[in-house]
């Protein structure tokens, strides 16, 4: 395969729970929006909660060399020391 496709679109998105109407499936729309806002958001958002977490599940096995996280355009902070993986995320404002 050559160039970069969106496997995410293919999947099932699910996470702990959901923060107002922002819910998985906002997070693999294909939209790169980074506003969160309930009218034309584009980001999943769980509810305050110990230990919250979003899953993909893609319908088959693919070999991914890199992967692309937008986070929204409002407290990035929030991801920082999350992990995708056993890989840490640090984001930059």
């Amino acid at each position: 395969m050559t160039g970069e496709e969106n496997l995410a679109v293919q999947g099932k998105a699910a996470q702990s729970s959901v923060y107002g109407s922002r819910d998985a499936y906002k997070a693999i729309d294909g939209s790169r929006s980074p506003t969160s806002s309930p009218a034309n958001g584009s980001c999943s958002h769980t509810a305050w909660g110990l230990n919250p977490w979003w899953r993909l599940a893609l319908p088959k096995t693919h070999k991914v060399f890199s992967i692309k996280i937008t986070n929204r355009d409002a407290f990035q902070q929030r991801l920082n020391g999350d992990s995708l993986g056993n890989t840490k995320l640090t984001f930059k404002e």
